[in-house]
């Protein structure tokens, strides 16, 4: 308009020959960006709506375009996301379609079945079972006497030619187990493995590179600590009318394992579900064991909950034995005397 306009007083001043440069590049952008958006190149695309904003920051062209590349790339994603989908659906199908071991074919064209090898695990599993023991006489005996028997039996029986037999040994972190004294005739190994474990207070497990492994019921954690204590077994009683005890787990042979019921009416309860009623708790791994035999609780816990623990049998050791005693006053006359007659019947008060 400026251009072409003879009178400059009716020509707005700012529609100068720069803005008229800036407008047509503007609207090139624009349309570069337009067709680079319909031929799929988006980021392109959004690189000449960018330009664009620079040069007109309120270009509401421009503003839209970037929106529907965003749409355009949420749909894409959409898309490919279910794409994946499918793809591992197929997969999961032509597992479990395929769950027969792959045929190889031969030079000569026949097909054969590859041979499937067992894990180390299962090997040494079935040895176990198919290790018969003629004789075993374990007498007070601790672990480690046990761990240089069952490999000295499990190489002397061993079912196989090489006598290779099987690794025992014993966790650096087991202690203070039971000696074991047991008897067996025509045992297999697995059984004897297995009696040895109930007897000992341990659990035996099967590693693939060591052999069997005997290790603690419960595993140690470092933030555990162990501490005994010396408890009287009343600590653990409390006065029910109810005919059995609370059950719990099980622990090792000697300690109290459920609640059992006294003659005098009192309930025995678990060692931990007694410490739980008196608010100590008790983590993953941590654990109660109680021996009436030795009076020892075997505890197993955090310094906070130990320290709880040590408060609580302080406590119960200082309380004064209390009986309580109720009397009532009745007033009575002669008469109600005088009619007073002795019942001498048979069961009669």
């Amino acid at each position: 308009l400026r251009r072409g306009a003879r009178d400059p007083s009716g020509v707005n001043p700012a529609l100068t020959d720069k803005f008229f440069d800036r407008l047509n590049d503007v609207n090139q952008g624009l349309a570069d960006a337009k067709n680079l958006r319909e031929t799929g190149q988006l980021d392109a695309s959004e690189q000449k709506y960018e330009s664009v904003l620079l040069a007109d920051p309120f270009n509401q062209l421009a503003v839209e375009g970037i929106r529907k590349i965003y749409q355009e790339r949420g749909l894409v994603a959409e898309k490919s996301r279910d794409l994946s989908n499918l793809e591992r659906r197929r997969e999961v199908r032509e597992a479990w379609n395929n769950i027969y071991p792959k045929r190889g074919v031969s030079s000569d064209g026949i097909a054969k079945i590859l041979p499937m090898t067992a894990s180390p695990t299962f090997s040494i599993e079935n040895k176990l079972k198919k290790t018969i023991i003629p004789q075993v006489d374990f007498s007070g005996a601790d672990m480690d006497t046990i761990r240089r028997a069952l490999i000295t039996l499990s190489r002397q029986y061993d079912p196989d030619g090489e006598k290779k037999g099987i690794n025992f040994v014993v966790s650096s972190d087991l202690t203070d187990t039971q000696t074991v004294n047991l008897k067996l005739r025509q045992a297999s190994l697995d059984d004897v493995v297995h009696y040895v474990s109930q007897i000992a207070g341990v659990k035996a497990r099967i590693n693939a590179e060591i052999g069997v492994v005997f290790a603690p019921l419960v595993e140690k954690r470092p933030d555990l600590i162990p501490r005994t204590f010396t408890v009287s077994p009343s600590f653990f009683k409390d006065t029910t009318d109810s005919a059995g005890g609370d059950a719990s787990s099980a622990g090792p042979r000697g300690s109290v394992a459920g609640g059992t019921t006294t003659a005098e009416g009192q309930t025995a309860k678990s060692p931990q579900k007694r410490l739980e009623e008196l608010g100590v708790k008790f983590p993953a791994g941590a654990y109660a064991l109680y021996t009436p035999n030795t009076s020892q609780l075997k505890v197993a816990n955090n310094a906070e909950m130990l320290d709880l623990i040590g408060q609580l049998i302080s406590a119960a050791e200082e309380q004064t034995l209390l009986i309580q005693i109720g009397c009532r006053l009745v007033e009575i006359n002669q008469a109600d005397l005088d009619s007073l007659t002795v019942n001498s019947t048979l069961g009669g008060s």
